[in-house]
This record gives C-alpha cells, structure tokens and sequence, in this order.
C-alpha cells in the first residue's frame, strides 16, 4: 500500500499463521472461514469461505395439507417435529426443504483444488 500510495478508510489488522493443519481463524453466527495450507516454497494459505445453514424452508403445500397453524411455523423452520391434535407426529423432513450451505474457494491455483479442497471437504 505504501508503494501504490493508497490507503484504506478502516483498520488492518495482520495475524500471522504458522499452523501446518487446517484451523479455523474465524466464525460467527453466518459463516466459517478455514485454513487451507498450500505446498509452496514459503509458507502459504488459502481460504475456505463456508456459509452456515440457517432455518429450514417450510414446504407450505405439506404443512397446508396437515393444516398446521402458523403459531407452529418457527418451530418447524428450527427443525422440529410436529404433534398434530390427532396424536400423529409429523416429522421435520416432510414439512421442510434443506437450504444448502454455500462454499467459496480461492486458490492460488487450480490444481490444488484437487488434491487440498476436495480431500479436506471429504473429512
């Protein structure tokens, strides 16, 4: 930054890593981001961006058939199953879809997607 005399209008902060296993150097409520060291001649990382899975999605043409009151929408999307007046419990799964978790990866190169990301993905 100092060459290209250019500034930014917030804070850096610089954490250097040594670690030769993948670590997780950050995580809130909606994401995870994870090490990926890299085989370099120096000492080089990459990151996994990996997106929490939130709520489920409520399937509204099963819970309409169940004729399931709103009031129990929230436990639904938090994965709960249903006890139904009838004495039936409904199970999770047919009354939500499952939103997917979104991965991003950046790499210094191609080819080490697979032979780093996809074995590390598979653990």
């Amino acid at each position: 930054m100092k060459l290209s005399n250019s500034w930014p209008n917030f804070g850096l902060f610089f954490h250097e890593l040594e670690s030769k296993e993948s670590e997780i150097i950050f995580e809130d409520d909606k994401v995870i981001v994870k090490t990926i060291p890299l085989k370099h001649r120096i000492y080089t990382n990459g990151f996994l961006f990996e997106e929490k899975v939130g709520a489920r999605k409520l399937d509204l043409n099963a819970v309409q058939n169940y004729e399931i009151d709103k009031c129990y929408y929230q436990k639904i999307k938090n994965g709960k199953d249903i006890l139904l007046e009838d004495g039936r419990i409904i199970e999770n799964d047919k009354l939500t879809f499952i939103q997917f978790h979104q991965c991003v990866m950046l790499f210094a190169r191609i080819r080490l997607m697979t032979k780093v990301l996809f074995p590390l993905l598979m653990k």
